[in-house]
């Protein structure tokens, strides 16, 4: 499994993603970018979500602190034997994969930071 991290960065607030370091105990994300070399951003604390090495049905990286929707099981009714949200909390890789292994379908619909709204009624892995 790739080990990969993301975090918002303290100045504008914007997701960067890359390798995670503390220097001087300010948390940062290390990333090369080609032609720029290594480029450092220092991150907020609070937004810091390792790459759990699984994507969603859109190829999307779920992270640490994201909430993915997972449906399916499809009854003859058209109705969904499952459907709900979980918040990817806590890595504990095992757990995770065990929640979302039998999803049909999962999409990432947000994160805990962005959209703290989503998390009510969510089952918490």
């Amino acid at each position: 499994m790739e080990v990969r991290f993301r975090g918002k960065t303290l100045d504008g607030g914007k997701w960067v993603q890359g390798f995670y370091v503390e220097q001087d105990g300010i948390p940062k994300i290390y990333r090369d970018i080609p032609g720029n070399e290594w480029h450092i951003w220092p991150i907020n604390r609070d937004t810091v979500g390792q790459y759990i090495g699984l994507q969603d049905n859109n190829y999307i990286d779920i992270y640490e602190g994201d909430i993915v929707r997972v449906w399916g099981g499809e009854s003859y009714t058209g109705i969904y034997e499952y459907d709900q949200n979980i918040e990817v909390k806590g890595f504990d890789y095992y757990d995770i994969i065990a929640a979302l292994a039998n999803a049909d379908n999962i999409k990432v619909i947000g994160n805990t930071v962005d959209n703290p709204e989503l998390i009510g009624g969510a089952c918490r892995v």
